[in-house]
């Protein structure tokens, strides 16, 4: 009985925050005088279920394919130049990934595992430059594939 309890406490708690994540960008969105359209509240509902970076393409097969690729990209990108999304590029593939604070990620290079790394640069701190972007990426083994591959 404890674990459902757990289970539905984690979702209340996921609801609550993707709520919370679709109203800050609907409002900015308001906020800088962008219409909120059907599709573009569909692209926002996604994206705030979502608890990885993503790629377009995930976002688009998310949606169901009743929003063509190139709206997407369109929103991401608008997303993203008003801060709302940070992105990365990794192989090739640019991800995105909705968050409070600019972070980091890192990659496992055997399992493909992510996680967080907090960002140590002053960005703001840099004068005479506006709309600074800049791009990290880190890669390594996580430590169970470090493990499973000194085990062998």
């Amino acid at each position: 009985m404890q674990i459902i309890c757990n289970k539905i406490l984690v979702l209340i708690f996921f609801k609550v925050m993707d709520q919370k994540k679709k109203d800050k960008m609907i409002t900015r969105l308001k906020e800088s005088g962008i219409k909120i359209t059907r599709q573009r509240k569909s692209i926002i509902e996604s994206i705030a279920m979502q608890k990885r970076p993503f790629t377009a393409s995930k976002l688009f097969l998310s949606l169901g394919k009743n929003i063509d690729i190139v709206t997407i990209y369109r929103n991401l990108k608008l997303l993203n130049r008003l801060g709302l999304l940070f992105s990365e590029s990794y192989n090739g593939q640019q991800s995105f990934y909705y968050s409070d604070n600019h972070h980091h990620h890192i990659r496992c290079i055997k399992c493909g595992r992510v996680d967080c790394v907090q960002c140590f640069l002053d960005i703001e701190g840099i004068k005479g430059y506006s709309e600074i972007r800049h791009d990290l990426v880190l890669k390594g083994i996580c430590d169970d594939c470090k493990k499973t591959y000194e085990g062998n």
